[in-house]
């Protein structure tokens, strides 16, 4: 029973890899297609990296990493595309940026608990969420936080604040997946040479 089960384990990580690998170069393969249909956008994002450099990096994954709207996965494959030799400081800042942003979220969503829910979260949704972290803890962090343009990572950390899940765990899972997410989008830029 015990090794079906991790065998049964050990497929589905495979699958969520492959999965993850996959949504990496349809990213980049959708980069790819802007700058070629579409270079005045493409110019655009790329003149602000390479103006404001690092800085501009962090502000652009911060906001993006909060519940903002920020072309976060394109920013920074523009910065790694602009700057291959430096990649390690444009993944680390990208790390930092990310992973404070979703510590804001988590902070904000355990802070306003009661306010937060009456507006915009079902009380049942919100049980739900618990029922999902204490059965698989903080797993889906780290699975749809290494996806690239997720839409549910962002809002999954502010599930986190609302259901209380301990502080270290989610600090703990958050940053691994974003140095999951960065580094393997950032490989995936230099190996492909796309756009």
């Amino acid at each position: 029973m015990v090794k079906a089960f991790l065998l049964h384990s050990k497929v589905n990580f495979f699958k969520h890899v492959v999965f993850g690998v996959g949504v990496i170069l349809l990213v980049l393969l959708a980069l790819d297609y802007i700058a070629v249909e579409f270079p005045q956008i493409y110019t655009t994002a790329e003149a602000f990296i390479a103006t404001y450099g690092l800085p501009g990096v962090f502000l652009i994954v911060f906001l993006g990493s909060t519940l903002l709207p920020a072309p976060t996965d394109a920013s920074f494959a523009i910065a790694i595309k602009l700057f291959p030799a430096n990649a390690v400081p444009v993944v680390l800042v990208a790390v930092v940026a990310s992973f404070l942003a979703a510590l804001l979220n988590y902070y904000l969503a355990f802070f306003l608990h009661k306010r937060f829910i009456r507006r915009f979260v079902k009380e049942k949704d919100v049980k739900e969420a618990k029922e999902l972290f204490d059965k698989y803890g903080p797993i889906p962090i780290v699975l749809f936080g290494v996806i690239p343009a997720s839409p549910v990572f962002d809002p999954l950390t502010l599930v986190a604040g609302l259901v209380r899940m301990d502080v270290k765990k989610f600090a703990l899972f958050s940053l691994v997946s974003r140095v999951l997410h960065f580094v393997l989008l950032a490989a995936a830029v230099l190996t492909f040479h796309l756009f």
